[in-house]
């Protein structure tokens, strides 16, 4: 799981892992790399505030995304797709095709993990006006992820149609309970 605090904070690939476990799911049979199949392996880099450029630029994130993985996750920092900054938007998608993608072709299914927008609009001074409020940073980050998710499966397809790719749509689960007033 490539990440930051979205994740890291929240322990999220434990929490995935727990709720496979529970729902019966188990991670393949035993053997010399996995001689406890009912264990569901994961790992993560979750830095706060990273983004794709920065785990293409980390040993640790490369190391991690070069082994096989039956599923890989891939979130970017919650304020770049919508592309308040345009350099760091084109960073992330150079960072994306060029060495996160390729190294996501070992793993037979990919999952963009599509963040959502601050509340009252971004957190971050220098993104304020391009974020004013939750609901344009929203719909420009979805945007943002679904231009990610296009381009990720593009270029797995290239290299492997049966490679699944596959967009989780959290920034969306967000934007419903915010609609439905649950949020200050």
């Amino acid at each position: 799981w490539l990440g930051n605090s979205y994740t890291y904070f929240n322990d999220l690939p434990s929490m995935v892992a727990a709720m496979l476990m529970a729902a019966g799911v188990v991670n393949g049979p035993a053997d010399g790399d996995n001689p406890k199949p009912e264990v569901i392996r994961h790992a993560q880099v979750t830095p706060g505030g990273e983004r794709f450029c920065g785990h293409a630029a980390n040993p640790k994130a490369i190391e991690m995304l070069a082994r096989v993985w039956d599923v890989v996750v891939l979130q970017d920092n919650s304020g770049v797709p919508g592309g308040a900054s345009k350099n760091a938007y084109k960073a992330s998608l150079k960072a994306l095709q060029e060495d996160l993608a390729p190294l996501t072709t070992r793993s037979a299914h990919c999952i963009l993990y599509s963040t959502w927008g601050h509340l009252h609009g971004s957190v971050y001074e220098k993104q304020r006006a391009a974020y004013p409020d939750y609901l344009i940073m929203q719909r420009l980050t979805t945007a943002g992820c679904e231009a990610y998710f296009h381009l990720l499966s593009e270029l797995r397809s290239q290299n492997d149609n049966a490679l699944r790719t596959s967009l989780a749509p959290v920034g969306d689960a967000f934007l419903i309970i915010y609609e439905e007033g649950c949020f200050g």
